[in-house]
């Protein structure tokens, strides 16, 4: 697993890439009337032009005509965005952080680290590929990196490597494996009956696609190799993965609202690398996972205190189903 890519391109999906500039006002106004139509002397045909920002078989579409859709499809991600960048600029203030031209290229260069390149040109062609994927122009690209500079400079001082923790990550990336599969049922009595099937020799990867409630049940209940260490894992499931042995069957495993069967498939040994060999990389690595754990969590404490008015119906929609992913709060809170 190469946490590197893994927290850069986490971090750019959920809080930091936008579809959209948000620059679109809530509600129009005298005041924000462009300048084209405040002059006296301009045409009325340019100020209907400036209005129009496409021509679809030679008929105009004018800006208002997108807006609601624009709102509906993007608009709780740029005000989410717009929300933490102002968030954001308090805070740098308060901090006396000043965000450098160096700091952001710094974040670009992640971004390309995270791609793995083999080369300048396939750098290139990677990064570009990317911002096409998740729609980034110039403007918002920018941001993005402007963003995540603000984050990373903010929660830096939170940021801890101890040998403990160093220690951890060597085990969790360079120690053995269990790669286990699982088979998840509701109730205890449901989970004796396929038991009961495995004693009478029925296959374990059948009964898993066919019953379990884990979304391994496409695979047959086929997890990815799990390190004892790894505490994404309720610590239950990771004591009993380390008592069997290839091709045995746990006993009921109690879990919060379930119960659970495992059968180990292999174990994979620990790497011949030894810890010294690898310290810097580990560094590196465990680092940028924290700075991007944190990052989120700071950006999330932005959206959840700040207090938004939304006025535009479709745009108000879109901002609750944005501000939940950040707060976790339950839909239309």
């Amino acid at each position: 697993m190469k946490y590197t890519a893994t927290s850069i391109l986490l971090l750019s999906a959920t809080l930091i890439l936008s579809a959209c500039a948000s620059t679109y006002p809530y509600k129009q106004s005298p005041k924000s009337t462009p300048a084209v139509n405040r002059t006296k002397t301009a045409p009325k045909s340019v100020a209907k032009v400036s209005q129009n920002v496409a021509y679809v078989n030679g008929q105009p579409i004018s800006q208002s005509s997108l807006l609601k859709s624009m709102y509906e499809l993007a608009g709780g991600e740029a005000l989410a965005n717009a929300v933490i960048d102002a968030s954001i600029t308090e805070d740098l203030a308060l901090r006396k952080i000043n965000i450098t031209p160096e700091m952001m290229q710094a974040e670009k260069q992640l971004i390309i680290d995270a791609l793995s390149p083999s080369s300048e040109d396939e750098a290139v062609r990677l990064l570009s590929q990317l911002r096409l994927d998740r729609g980034l122009g110039e403007y918002n690209f920018n941001k993005m990196l402007h963003r995540n500079a603000a984050l990373r400079a903010i929660i830096a001082a939170k940021v801890n490597l101890n040998p403990q923790l160093l220690q951890q990550e060597y085990e969790l990336r360079f120690g053995p494996k269990y790669q286990p599969r699982i088979i998840v049922m509701p109730n205890l009595r449901d989970i004796k009956r396929i038991h009961s099937q495995l004693d009478k020799g029925e296959s374990f990867s059948d009964l898993a696609g066919a019953n379990s409630t884990d979304i391994s049940n496409r695979q047959g209940g086929l997890l990815s190799p799990i390190s004892p260490v790894d505490a994404n894992y309720p610590q239950v499931i990771l004591q009993e993965l380390i008592k069997l042995q290839p091709g045995q069957i746990s006993q009921a495993i109690v879990l919060d609202n379930s119960y659970a069967l495992l059968k180990l498939e292999r174990i994979i040994p620990q790497s011949e690398l030894q810890y010294d060999q690898v310290k810097d990389q580990i560094a590196k690595s465990l680092r940028l996972r924290i700075q991007a754990t944190l990052m989120r969590q700071k950006a999330s404490e932005y959206i959840a205190s700040s207090q938004v008015t939304v006025l535009q119906p479709e745009l108000h929609d879109s901002w609750l189903r944005k501000k939940n992913e950040y707060t976790d709060a339950p839909s239309g809170q």
